[in-house]
């Protein structure tokens, strides 16, 4: 019994502990001097409001009329929780003016809602003589890297470009080891007497080279053999090795062509040069973290014209800050999200308790809305979201056919090409003209010419002269094929006509 006795006088300790604590804190609320209406909790005088401008959370409508989430989630809290009782908010300070100003640290002691609360706010008024409470109104999820694709693109060909020309070792490395198998298949191959690897070294070496060489791109063309055993032994395995070679060449190119479309390449934040507001401490902060190099404009039109004129590779902004501020870029075709960098970012605001605790703690519509906000609708009805980069889509590659680059590049090829057509044409024509004048001035010359054989002449008796001599060689094989017939009676005579030259002699003339 005495267990359980002194487990119940515990629990009813604990309940009238919460009770008392409950009772403290419903009476912790100072007296407001009759600012709050006893029975529905509404204010029943002005609502000061200390804000800055803060887009899109604080805006000014043609530098007059204050807007933005925030505002017009707070003004819209108190239309509907306090229908009858609640005018308009009364902003106390120039929005335009700096937090840091000794004018807006005075407006501050008046206003009962203070927005946007930093950190370094917070600690501020936390340690003021005044009370504040302090309750988190926004919540967004991270920042973002805001590029242009011809920017990207053009980015993406010239690290293509270098990355090509970094490959040189393996271009090297190919041609060397097809020079060394060159060498090797014609000392194999010119003590066998293959034609096709002469005996000169200079000759045959280069010949190895050759086919060296397309034996290693596995083409194979068959004009170059070996033909001994060791050459072909040799042959099998420098194709062996030729495809691990072609394989590690294919290999670097292909990673060069392919490095821009890498989530590497197009969405690293490392080493980056970034635009961020002067103002906005916290992506300054976060640039630095993730290793990008914060450059600070204290506007967003500067931000863009940066972008623009490619003194930064982004900018890096809140969220729904960059929606907001470049949502009127649409027309841009070119500005894409690369990048989502996930964070927990929260925007306060401070209530002083003096006028607003029994506001807050008998209109449960306020507070509740205070608590937990709803801020969805404003947020679309404010920002408008921006495209994101799409590497499939958005990538132009070396040669494209999107890219502009890639039309001038063919119509200088086909220039060329038409070029040497109509180069080889007048060719043509100049030297079909020249032979021409050459025939007719021969002609002239010898009609004209005294003393100087026609060429047609000379050419004649040249053919008269061979055509003797191969009756005379014809004539000489007969007999020596005669006296063969007679020492061996058992063969067959073997007969033979003289080749004779008479209808060649008569054809020419």
């Amino acid at each position: 019994m005495k267990p359980t006795t002194s487990l119940q006088v515990m629990i009813l300790s604990l309940y009238f502990m919460v009770l008392s604590n409950n009772t403290a804190a419903n009476s912790d609320c100072p007296d407001d001097g009759g600012m709050t209406d006893s029975v529905t909790g509404c204010p029943t005088g002005d609502v000061k409001a200390a804000l800055l401008l803060f887009p899109p959370y604080m805006t000014l409508e043609n530098d007059t009329t204050a807007g933005g989430i925030v505002f017009d989630y707070i003004s819209e809290s108190f239309e509907r929780c306090c229908p009858n009782d609640f005018d308009a908010l009364q902003v106390v300070n120039d929005m335009h003016e700096d937090a840091e100003s000794d004018t807006f640290s005075e407006n501050l002691a008046s206003a009962d809602i203070i927005f946007p609360v930093t950190e370094e706010r917070e600690t501020q008024l936390t340690f003021s003589e005044i009370r504040y409470t302090f309750h988190e109104i926004v919540k967004t999820h991270g920042y973002v890297l805001i590029g242009r694709i011809d920017h990207f693109n053009k980015k993406a060909k010239s690290l293509v470009l270098r990355s090509l020309y970094d490959s040189w070792p393996i271009f090297t490395l190919t041609f060397l080891l097809a020079g060394i198998a060159g060498i090797f298949i014609w000392a194999l191959e010119y003590h066998v007497k293959n034609e096709e690897f002469p005996l000169s070294f200079t000759r045959g070496s280069y010949e190895g080279f050759w086919w060296a060489f397309i034996s290693m791109t596995t083409v194979g063309y068959g004009d170059k053999t070996p033909r001994s055993f060791i050459g072909r032994l040799f042959g099998v395995l420098w194709i062996l090795l030729g495809l691990i070679v072609i394989t590690m060449f294919t290999a670097t190119v292909t990673s060069a062509l392919t490095l821009s479309s890498s989530p590497q390449f197009s969405n690293s934040l490392e080493g980056q040069d970034v635009g961020v507001l002067s103002q906005d401490i916290k992506a300054q902060d976060e640039a630095n973290y993730t290793g990008a190099i914060p450059y600070l404009y204290d506007d967003p039109e500067d931000l863009y014209n940066a972008l623009v004129d490619e003194d930064v590779d982004g900018i890096f902004m809140e969220r729904l800050q960059a929606y907001y501020y470049y949502s009127g870029k649409t027309e841009d075709e070119n500005l894409r999200i690369f990048d989502v960098i996930h964070a927990e970012i929260t925007y306060k605001m401070a209530l002083k308790r003096s006028t607003t605790c029994k506001f807050l703690e008998k209109n449960f519509c306020f507070r509740r809305r205070i608590e937990h906000p709803l801020i969805d609708t404003l947020v679309k009805q404010y920002t408008v979201p921006l495209k994101v980069f799409r590497p499939s889509v958005d990538t132009e590659g070396l040669i494209s056919g999107s890219s502009s680059d890639t039309g001038i590049l063919l119509l200088t090829i086909l220039g060329i090409l038409v070029g040497l057509v109509l180069l080889g044409v007048l060719v043509d024509i100049f030297v079909l003209k020249s032979e021409k004048r050459l025939c007719s001035f021969q002609k002239k010359n010898s009609v004209s010419a005294v003393g100087y054989p026609h060429p047609t002449i000379t050419l004649r008796g040249e053919l008269e002269s061979l055509s003797q001599d191969l009756e005379n060689l014809s004539s000489q094989v007969l007999a020596i094929k005669e006296r063969l017939a007679g020492t061996d009676s058992q063969q067959p005579k073997f007969q033979t006509n003289s080749f004779k030259l008479t209808e060649v002699d008569s054809s020419a003339s």
